[in-house]
């Protein structure tokens, strides 16, 4: 939760946002959910406006993706035109 509060900070430090969207799967609903409440608490006026998309799961041959661990799928390697 930490690391995710500090890299809130840094980007709406550093680029001109006032939304942040964050794309992961729903077995992170309620991370996002005490992290959007957190930000709020703690002051910063854009913690509510954080958005969760959350969609099921993703399964790679290789198991679960997990980009902290680097295992992810690039949609250009399995997007059709």
């Amino acid at each position: 939760m930490t690391q995710d509060i500090g890299t809130a900070k840094l980007r709406f430090a550093d680029y001109p946002i006032d939304k942040m969207i964050y794309v992961v799967g729903n077995e992170q609903n309620y991370h996002f959910q005490v992290l959007s409440i957190l930000l709020d608490k703690l002051g910063f006026e854009w913690g509510k406006g954080l958005v969760h998309f959350s969609y099921g799961m993703v399964e790679l041959p290789e198991g679960k993706m997990k980009s902290r661990e680097g295992t992810v799928s690039m949609p250009t390697t399995w997007w059709r035109r």
